[in-house]
């Protein structure tokens, strides 16, 4: 039973400090000061994939282009049950995601999680699609402060949007609109607002566009990623089909680069922070099988990437995640992040997560990752370089917790390479 109800009726308490000694106990594992295979700590970061479910069928999804039976898109939500026990970990915690392969708002506890976790003083975030975000989810998403949201918008022109998403874009527009509006009226800046834009052959041309109609829509952010290729070993299927037909090595270089261009001038004119995900060197080497890369953007150069997957040795320590984060998945599913081939267990409850943090194949993680190596469920993750993301989110809740900058973190060449 959640000892929550009792909690919060008692007198307001900060928890920012018990959170800054677990982000200082984990730079202790991290720099060397303590024995890598024990975790004093707790987890910084916990992923809760709440809900897999969707009430869209994108056309880039596996909603829309897994075979039926596919395990990712099983409808399931996390049962409160299990979450309503995990407050210690909470209250250790800095940042948590409230998302997954699924649309976080067909969560129906949703609200009451927020409550829950911005008692604890959490940095929440999240990502969906808009379309059921009405004007009650917005009051209670700015009255708890819910910290980051992002939405997943393809394209400007509603034709586009219908086509690509099946959403009423303009419905989008009135969201984004009523949120700035209800932050205006609290005096508050939360959530900040968040646009990912996949780029693919067909919608690209319409970034400009679509920065235009953010600039008075309170957008803090735009993001731009490359629809991603398929799997090279995958069999011809729906994505496969459909990476091969828009993909973006389809552009011509010097028109994606002239539209990426644009856009961020558009971006800086009018205050919306903008960065591009889009390695264009990667994307048109790989288009012509003459280099490593799939247009995603990496920390690490790709010829780097390329000597480290041969040689299979990185410095101790290239990914914190083992130190900082646990993913549950709406399946009771536990991993070390989204990229970690297998699984670590089950959670059904927090005695179960104290399990999956401290013993069996995290043990075996941590002793390889502290040398250098390679264990086999990181193998993917490494070949596609994602670990290198581990040390800009130690980065990224170093600041949410008001941490002094330190140079203590062991893997200086990736805090080097993302500007630290």
């Amino acid at each position: 039973m959640s000892s929550f109800p009792q909690v919060i009726s008692e007198p307001k308490v900060s928890f920012l400090e018990a959170k800054r000694e677990n982000f200082r106990n984990t730079l202790e594992i991290l720099t060397g000061c303590r024995p890598a295979g024990e975790a004093p700590n707790r987890p910084l970061l916990l992923h809760l994939e709440i809900t897999s479910r969707c009430n869209l069928r994108c056309l880039k999804c596996g909603h829309a282009t897994d075979p039926p039976g596919t395990a990712r898109i099983a409808p399931r939500h996390l049962a409160y049950r299990i979450i309503e026990t995990f407050d210690e970990y909470f209250a250790a915690a800095v940042r948590i995601h409230t998302f997954g392969y699924g649309e976080m708002f067909l969560y129906s506890r949703l609200r009451v999680l927020v409550e829950r976790l911005k008692h604890y003083e959490c940095f929440v975030d999240g990502i969906t699609n808009g379309v059921l975000v009405g004007k009650d989810e917005t009051d209670w998403l700015v009255e708890f402060g819910y910290d980051e949201l992002t939405f997943s918008i393809d394209g400007a022109e509603p034709e586009t949007m219908q086509r690509l998403r099946g959403v009423d874009v303009e419905k989008l527009w009135d969201t984004l609109a009523y949120l700035k509006e209800r932050k205006a009226k609290a005096g508050s800046d939360r959530p900040r607002v968040v646009v990912n834009f996949v780029a693919q052959s067909d919608n690209y041309h319409e970034l400009p566009a679509l920065t235009r109609k953010l600039a008075n829509l309170g957008v803090h952010f735009l993001g731009v990623n490359p629809l991603m290729p398929a799997d090279s070993d995958a069999v011809e299927d729906a994505y496969t089909r459909l990476y091969r037909e828009f993909g973006l090595q389809n552009v011509p270089r010097e028109r994606l680069e002239a539209v990426l261009r644009e856009t961020q001038r558009l971006a800086h004119q009018v205050g919306i922070n903008f960065s591009t995900y889009i390695d264009v060197d990667s994307l048109y080497a790989s288009k012509y099988g003459s280099g490593l890369g799939n247009g995603l953007l990496q920390i690490l150069p790709a010829q780097q990437l390329e000597r480290i997957q041969k040689e299979e040795k990185l410095q101790p320590f290239y990914c914190a995640y083992p130190w900082t984060s646990v993913y549950v998945h709406a399946n009771t599913g536990a991993r070390v992040c989204c990229y970690m081939d297998g699984s670590m267990g089950t959670v059904e409850d927090s005695a179960d997560l104290e399990r999956v943090w401290n013993q069996g194949v995290i043990t075996e993680v941590r002793e390889a990752i502290a040398k250098g190596e390679i264990h086999p469920a990181c193998r993917s993750c490494v070949q596609l370089g994602r670990y290198q993301h581990s040390y800009t989110d130690v980065e990224d809740m170093r600041r949410i917790l008001g941490v002094e900058n330190t140079s203590l973190f062991p893997a200086a060449l990736l805090m080097e390479r993302i500007g630290r």
